[in-house]
């Protein structure tokens, strides 16, 4: 696959970056393309850059990324000959012209009115518009001070002007005048273009107007020139500009792109993103019946309820709790041939997590985090109403590091691989002992449990929706292998190592 191949199948996924490399190696042909037809360099840019949005909003049919170029340049030509063809077929009216218009077919807007509608459009509209309209920007340069893509800038120059059209739409045909006094009033260090005096046959003089107009302005604006005349313009050579074509027309291809476009900006300056979540299990109890010895005030340890019985019947070598045993060990004397069982009940895990991650490319990631994993167990000797019936409950503070892989980030909706392993470091365990005697509650005895660190690896895929450009949601099933080490207490994670687990939560992006 060659270089251009490579570039335009990066950005058709929604690389940035490699959008970016594209944009660069191919402007300058784009914009010489378009000037050999349309002969000025400053509307050349900006024709190449709608050739560009157009480009990368159809780039999905394109099956050969090897032929990008000869594709853009066909789409620089139609538009540039679409714009000479309209620019031709609009007739112009000299300035001197326009004070013979009534007054009731050309209300006079004043300066003040004209910045306060330039003031009330949307901030990254307003900032766009001054920046290109007023101080002869380029989108690049633009792009580079507000940091966002080339193309978003043309887009919302564009919308900029549709909405200054819509609002001042009774004298829209003399926006120009105070704009190019205040460009003019700001920049006098540049010199002013001369107004064309020529006549036109059948002018329309409430619909175009011919104005004389400083260079800055030139790039925001569409030349109009008659049919016999070249499009080739200096400082030296008189323009008319139509005002009719101040504000594009606006097609569904620029609109279905800037979608994209937006979501592609977002992305490529999106590096931090911190999630909250909560692991969901996905059984809620694992239940184990199995032999269990009992251990006695002098320290040895018996396996049937009838030896135990007998061992706490010398009233010198018996304890309170030994008492209180005895009399349950006769009740369960008769039951499984004396022999002293325990059943356990293991719930699942329950998981907590704050965790923040840093893009390293447009499809790796690394992060880390903090988080909390709490297991209990439920443990009952002996039958219901004569039992010891106890809870353990343990506490570890879990301390991740793992890698994502990012298969479709340029979607609303996304899948990624993630690797991590973690730290769980224990917070506290205890364990609570209740000693029942015909269905009553005699004696709780409440006990510290000293555990021990682990450490887990996991594998998962994950599903991301984002709800809005910051906000995702996403779940990530994921199979997680537990290494306990020797004189951890028993547990659900004991007895199942490996297990699946579902994480789920919120992420904000940054």
């Amino acid at each position: 696959m060659s270089d251009m191949e490579q570039l335009v199948e990066d950005t058709r996924h929604g690389d940035a970056n490699a959008q970016a490399k594209l944009y660069k190696q191919c402007y300058k042909k784009a914009v010489n393309t378009c000037q050999r037809i349309v002969g000025d360099p400053l509307l050349s840019e900006e024709i190449a850059d709608d050739a560009f949005l157009v480009a990368f909003s159809k780039l999905h049919q394109l099956e050969d990324g090897h032929r990008f170029e000869p594709w853009l340049s066909q789409i620089v030509r139609r538009l540039a000959l679409r714009h000479l063809q309209r620019s031709h077929n609009l007739p112009t009216v000299p300035l001197e012209e326009v004070a013979d218009i009534p007054e009731d077919d050309a209300p006079l807007l004043s300066e003040e009115e004209i910045l306060r509608a330039i003031e009330n459009l949307p901030q990254g509209y307003r900032d766009v518009f001054r920046m290109s309209v007023l101080d002869g920007k380029s989108h690049i340069e633009i792009a580079a001070q507000l940091v966002i893509n080339p193309h978003s800038s043309s887009s919302q120059l564009t919308r900029a002007k549709r909405m200054l059209r819509n609002t001042l739409r009774f004298g829209w045909f003399i926006l120009i005048i105070p704009i190019v006094w205040f460009v003019l009033h700001h920049q006098h260090d540049k010199p002013a273009l001369v107004a064309k005096t020529g006549e036109k046959p059948n002018p329309s003089p409430v619909e175009e107007r011919c104005t004389e107009v400083p260079p800055t302005f030139i790039r925001s604006t569409i030349i109009a020139s008659s049919p016999n005349e070249t499009n080739t313009i200096t400082e030296d050579t008189p323009i008319c500009i139509n005002l009719d074509t101040l504000v594009p027309e606006p097609t569904i291809i620029l609109r279905q792109w800037d979608q994209s476009d937006q979501h592609i900006t977002a992305s490529s300056l999106s590096r931090w993103s911190f999630s909250v979540s909560h692991t969901m299990p996905t059984v809620s109890t694992s239940s184990q019946t199995f032999p269990y010895s009992l251990s006695l005030a002098n320290g040895n340890a018996v396996d049937n309820w009838l030896d135990y019985v007998t061992a706490t019947t010398n009233p010198d070598g018996a304890s309170i709790i030994d008492s209180v045993i005895s009399n349950i060990a006769v009740a369960n004397i008769e039951n499984n041939g004396g022999q002293i069982l325990r059943t356990s009940h293991n719930h699942a895990p329950v998981a907590f997590s704050l965790s923040a991650s840093y893009k390293l490319t447009h499809h790796w990631s690394i992060g880390t985090g903090i988080g909390l994993t709490l297991l209990q167990s439920d443990f009952t000797i002996g039958e219901r109403s004569n039992s010891i019936k106890q809870t353990q409950r343990l506490v570890y503070l879990d301390l991740p590091i793992g890698m994502q892989y990012h298969f479709f980030p340029s979607h609303q909706l996304s899948f990624y691989a993630a690797l991590s392993a973690s730290f769980h470091l224990p917070l506290s365990g205890t364990l609570t002992t209740d000693y029942i005697i015909n269905g009553e509650k005699t004696l709780t005895e409440h006990n510290r449990i000293d555990n021990v660190p682990m450490i887990s690896f996991g594998i998962g895929i994950g599903l991301q929706w984002h709800i809005t450009p910051s906000i995702g949601i996403y779940a990530e099933p994921s199979l997680r292998y537990y290494c306990i080490p020797t004189g951890a207490p028993a547990s659900f994670l004991s007895q199942n190592p490996l297990s699946l687990s579902l994480p789920c939560g919120l992420r904000f992006i940054f």
